[in-house]
Parts: structure tokens; sequence; C-alpha cells
């Protein structure tokens, strides 16, 4: 888990409706590499009928060619540490 992650998964605790916290958790999800609980957050945005929200979340990681690469190489070194 990240720090980022942590401290917003707490703040969810108390204001479970809040689509800016999911949005802001799922982008630290993103950039932690945890692609599912990425995915997971942007579910929850969809199931609470913010698709306005939750397409600003999904096109961080359709836009993005950098993130991507990012995402790529991560997977790669998380593979490489596990071998």
């Amino acid at each position: 888990d990240g720090e980022g992650s942590d401290y917003l998964e707490k703040a969810i605790e108390t204001q479970h409706d809040a689509a800016k916290i999911h949005y802001m958790l799922g982008l630290a999800y993103l950039f932690e590499g945890n692609e599912i609980l990425y995915e997971k957050e942007c579910g929850i945005l969809e199931e609470k009928k913010d698709r306005d929200m939750a397409n600003k979340l999904e096109n961080v990681l359709n836009d993005s060619s950098l993130l991507k690469s990012y995402l790529r190489d991560l997977k790669k070194r998380k593979s490489q540490n596990t071998k």
C-alpha cells in the first residue's frame, strides 16, 4: 500500500459517497501500479452515477502514453523482484 492511498481510504470511511475522494483514490492506486483497485474505483464512480468523474478517471489511463509506459515499466520491475 502507498501512503497516499492509505490516507484516502481513511477519508472514504467517513465520506462514503464522496466522488472526488474515489477519483483521487483511483489515481493513487494507478500511480502505485495497482490497476485492479484503480478499476474498482472507476466502477464505484459508475455505480454512484457520476459518469463524468468516472470518465475522467478512466481517461487518465486511456489518454496517457507516458502513464502507460510508466505502468509497464513498474510491472516489469515488480515481476523481476519476485523472481
